[in-house]
């Protein structure tokens, strides 16, 4: 059976791309920030949808939790076969005017570096039999919105780290894509 990973997959866009992976019989490993989040999510889709799924606490504040959770998800499931990175810190009203170096560092801490280093991790894993990671885009990553600075620079830095892990794992059988499906409304 294949196993997903699905980072920020409580609400909004995370949980629906967890639940149809889930409705196609993939054991699902998702992240929150919270972990009482994470878990009561993992039992409700795993009531739902009959399938293994568990639910872990990351923070993208270091490359230690990211690394944890990335061996407790091997420890559970033995592989990875697909990893979604779908966090982000959506920089809301952060332009370049008004930005702070907290404001900069706390979007490209998630944006960045955390999506980095996921994928880093995933492709670990995946190294010995395939895999795909896919990475949540945005249309901000190739043009400019007003007071989303920050962010778009974040996801325009994504886009070229997916075409830079394309190059690079595809000798492993690890396929890197990039999804931009346009603006989304969420729950925030």
């Amino acid at each position: 059976m294949k196993t997903v990973l699905i980072t920020g997959a409580t609400r909004n866009t995370g949980l629906a791309i967890a639940k149809r992976f889930a409705k196609e019989g993939f054991q699902i490993a998702l992240t929150s920030r919270e972990r009482s989040s994470a878990e009561n999510t993992a039992k409700e889709i795993e009531k739902e949808f009959a399938v293994k799924c568990r639910g872990y606490e990351m923070t993208f504040d270091g490359t230690d939790s990211i690394g944890c959770v990335f061996q407790k998800i091997y420890e559970d499931f033995g592989s990875l076969d697909v990893f979604v990175a779908n966090s982000a810190n959506l920089g809301l009203n952060i332009g370049l005017l008004n930005a702070t170096e907290e404001d900069f560092d706390a979007i490209c801490n998630v944006n960045l570096k955390g999506t980095f280093f996921a994928c880093q991790k995933a492709a670990e894993l995946m190294k010995s039999g395939g895999g795909s990671i896919v990475t949540i885009g945005s249309v901000q990553g190739t043009g400019a919105v007003f007071g989303r600075t920050v962010y778009a620079i974040t996801k325009a830095g994504i886009s070229m780290l997916v075409k830079s892990m394309a190059y690079e794992l595809g000798r492993y059988g690890i396929r890197a894509n990039n999804v931009v499906a346009g603006a989304i409304h969420s729950a925030r």
